[in-house]
């Protein structure tokens, strides 16, 4: 039976970023996935993902953002790959919402670059009420994450990694020393085991009756009336806060159009189902809508759609922890919809602890 110091059960973002990681320390790692990654079935996919520091969510998730910085940076320089995009980002809404009055929390408690915009300062082809304000935040911008997740991939096979995708996971056990995961092409066993199954989480560790739930989640991707309002290289990165707790984003025309969604929990859905989803004619509607209020000049003809998932905590936040009965076994998920962009520094928090190593940073806001 082939045998391992860590094993990483799912290579999606987190799971990529951890087996790169720790395959770059040295470690004889081995990693599984349902599926072959980078790939639509999961929570990683969609051309592109939102990076920004001036968090609106919690300020503990900046000083990880100060680190998945250089993390993401370096994965581009030793692939030579593009991956990150700085656009300038814009974070608008009613100053008493929580987006806003939670990026300036963040930016002034860390000292982050930002401005504070009112209605009639806000660049750019916005449709915005009078009393709405903006966080424009010069570092924020765009992370390619297929190409990301195949660059980490690439990169801890090159180190040693073996990857075995795609290749599910049906069931692991403790062992008296250490685990063995049973997969479909046999058994296998490590010394430590990290679980990165996101959606399939709970079908791992039932004994946890973890309160997670996974829900639909529908992108766009629209021809602009005035494509060069849009063009990469002018146009940010954005949330607006359509109302308390739902965020139309989006981000510049990368050349496949004008990509929009809503950063809301949709509807609860069976992960096994994800492949059969296709956009609805209610979920056109509503994404229509918002654009003739918010950003007319993006509400062309549709051009492309797609389905993915968030796993989300009930408080909102990721986890990150032991489980309670094995000490060497990490969970890390889920991300509630708003992770990817931390998988870098992420990875480097799996790879220091499989290494007996201390935190980087507090991550007591994400234990179970």
């Amino acid at each position: 039976m082939p045998r391992y110091d860590i094993a990483v059960i799912g290579l999606g973002a987190m799971g990529s970023a951890a087996l790169w990681q720790m395959a770059a320390a040295g470690l004889r790692v081995i990693g599984f996935d349902q599926h072959l990654p980078p790939h639509t079935l999961g929570s990683s996919h969609g051309q592109s993902r939102v990076i920004r520091e001036a968090y609106f969510e919690h300020p503990a998730y900046v000083p990880l953002l100060q680190r998945a910085y250089p993390l993401w940076q370096r994965l581009q320089q030793e692939t030579g790959e593009e991956l990150l995009q700085i656009t300038g980002g814009l974070m608008m809404g009613p100053p008493n919402g929580e987006l806003v009055a939670g990026c300036l929390e963040s930016a002034r408690r860390y000292d982050l670059a930002h401005q504070l915009l009112h209605a009639g300062q806000i660049p750019g082809p916005f449709c915005l009420p009078d009393d709405f304000q903006a966080v424009s935040e010069p570092r924020a911008g765009l992370l390619y994450p297929e190409r990301c997740i195949q660059a980490m991939l690439n990169l801890a096979r090159a180190a040693g990694a073996s990857i075995q995708a795609p290749d599910p996971v049906r069931n692991w056990q403790a062992l008296p020393e250490g685990f063995e995961i049973i997969a479909d092409s046999g058994s296998y066993r490590a010394r430590k085991l990290v679980i990165c199954a996101g959606a399939w989480l709970t079908r791992l560790l039932p004994e946890l009756a973890l309160p997670l739930t996974v829900t639909r989640q529908s992108l766009f991707w629209f021809d602009a009336l005035d494509p060069d309002a849009f063009a990469l290289g002018s146009f940010p990165v954005f949330l607006i806060e359509v109302e308390p707790g739902a965020y139309l984003y989006g981000f510049p025309d990368t050349g496949t159009g004008v990509k929009v969604a809503l950063h809301q929990p949709g509807r609860p859905l069976e992960p096994d189902l994800l492949a059969l989803q296709q956009l609805e004619a209610a979920e056109l509607s509503q994404m229509q809508a918002l654009l003739a209020r918010y950003l007319p000049l993006a509400n062309g003809s549709l051009r492309d759609s797609a389905i993915c998932m968030y796993t989300n905590a009930p408080d909102g936040h990721f986890r990150l922890d032991t489980h309670p009965a094995h000490p060497d076994l990490l969970l890390v998920s889920p991300c509630s919809g708003h992770g990817f962009k931390f998988a870098a520094v992420i990875g480097d928090e799996v790879s220091r602890w499989a290494q007996h190593m201390p935190p980087g940073d507090d991550l007591s806001l994400f234990r179970f």
